[in-house]
């Protein structure tokens, strides 16, 4: 068994709010700079205030309620994996 993702066995949908989810995570944390945040058409070389948009978009109720599905399928393998170390013991 591996801890991989993969073998929690995502489907379709599930896997493309999980993609969803990396790429927010990847903008908000590892690759957030400031042409990612800034609006078009305003004129940033200033020394004015400046407006930047929000670093990510927040997930919909419904990807939100199907992300909590994921990380509860996640835990239940986990949960296996544990089970099966303990077993090999």
């Amino acid at each position: 068994m591996s801890l991989s993702l993969d073998n929690a066995m995502l489907n379709e949908v599930e896997n493309a709010v999980h993609q969803k989810v990396i790429a927010m995570r990847d903008q908000a944390f590892a690759h957030s700079d400031a042409l990612s945040h800034e609006i078009e058409a305003v004129d940033y070389g200033g020394s004015k205030v400046k407006v930047y948009k929000s670093a990510f978009n927040p997930l919909t109720i419904k990807d939100t309620r199907l992300l909590r599905h994921i990380v509860l399928k996640w835990i239940g393998h986990l949960e296996a994996l544990r089970v099966a170390a303990k077993q090999q013991q």
